[in-house]
């Protein structure tokens, strides 16, 4: 088998099991919505592996958007299919097995023409979050994360710690005669909140070397209140969020030692739940900006695709992305996007009328007075 050959019998593989992962990752739920999106599915399948086969691309983009694209129909037919067995269809199994075929050949000529097949990617390919990440990220951009990741743990020299010290230090400390050195990591050292000794000085940092971008999953929610405004029914909108140090993949890369902020915040948008998304991403941008003083690299989720495919329409978003080095919006599945779910889910915030904040104010107190 050729380089080409073989790294694309091992993507293909990979995007078998990441089938078979995000169909045991899928929980019930209500049939009408998947139905839609099934039927979605089952007619641009069959264009995207026509286009993709006959290979005629105007520009690189078109090519990435359409590998994009199969990828993200892939993964949602994928939880359709864990979520409602009985929608799966044994033809549209064959149409996007031949599809991800294509796929895993047009990212393997990729990877061979980059340079990388001379690394091992069985080793990358063999962890369960990277195959997870498949679902929406390129395999090109997978494996240099990883590689980059590789380079940059070996930029740091070997550390070392006592048991009970409050610095990490090189293995030849001048500053340590006579105390027990152990080896130590930088998960370590950040757990214990360990401060670099003077015999590192002109080393890079732990921080230096593993804070190359701040990962940021954001998430949307417009409910109901439960009251009327001018006697309608009425609904209101906010947005949650969590920033993280460093380049991540996925939301199980999170640590809380890593976290920048959380939070909810309240938009005035009440309808159209991308633009709620739009102002969530406004909102971290200026945020990352003006109160943390960052103008590096932003990594930003949304499980909203209409959002990342406009955000950048927004005249607020443009001007703020300016700010940074980049800023780049990927899609991330629903079922891959819990935690900032849950912020919204737990908490709500909306804007109240005075008069009426008094009301439910009397409200509550007299329901405790009764309990």
């Amino acid at each position: 088998m050729t380089a080409v050959e073989e790294i694309c019998d091992l993507l293909y593989r990979s995007y078998k099991t990441l089938m078979n992962l995000l169909i045991k990752k899928a929980k019930p739920v209500d049939s009408s919505n998947d139905e839609v999106a099934y039927r979605s599915i089952r007619y641009k399948a069959p264009s995207l592996l026509k286009k993709l086969t006959d290979g005629k691309f105007r520009t690189c983009e078109k090519e990435f958007e359409l590998i994009t694209n199969a990828k993200g129909h892939y993964a949602n037919y994928a939880t359709i299919k864990g979520r409602n067995p009985e929608l799966q269809d044994t033809g549209l199994d064959r149409t996007f097995d031949r599809l991800m075929w294509v796929v895993s050949k047009r990212e393997a000529e990729m990877l061979t023409y980059l340079g990388y097949g001379e690394y091992d990617l069985q080793s990358i390919f063999e962890q369960k979050e990277k195959i997870l990440s498949l679902a929406n990220c390129s395999a090109q951009i997978i494996v240099a994360s990883a590689l980059k990741k590789d380079e940059e743990s070996k930029k740091l020299p070997a550390l070392f710690a006592t048991d009970t010290g409050k610095k990490f230090h090189n293995q030849d400390c001048p500053f340590c005669a006579g105390r027990t050195l152990t080896p130590t990591t930088p998960e370590k050292i950040k757990a214990r909140e360990l401060s670099p000794c003077k015999c590192l000085h002109g080393v890079p940092s732990v921080e230096e070397v593993f804070k190359p971008c701040i990962t940021v999953f954001v998430d949307e929610s417009i409910r109901p209140t439960p009251w009327k405004e001018g006697g309608k029914e009425n609904q209101e909108g906010c947005f949650s969020y969590i920033a993280v140090n460093g380049y991540l993949l996925e939301e199980s890369e999170i640590a809380e030692e890593r976290v920048i902020t959380r939070g909810i915040d309240y938009t005035s948008e009440k309808v159209v739940v991308s633009k709620v998304t739009e102002t969530a991403i406004g909102k971290v941008l200026f945020m990352l900006k003006y109160e943390y003083n960052y103008s590096g690299k932003v990594l930003i989720y949304s499980d909203n695709q209409t959002c990342v495919d406009t955000w950048q329409k927004n005249p607020i978003n443009c001007r703020l992305t300016a700010a940074f080095e980049s800023v780049t919006v990927k899609h991330i599945p629903r079922e891959l996007n819990t935690k900032a779910d849950a912020l919204c889910s737990k908490k709500f915030i909306t804007v109240v009328d005075a008069k009426e904040y008094e009301k439910l104010g009397k409200a509550i107190r007299l329901l405790r007075e009764i309990g």
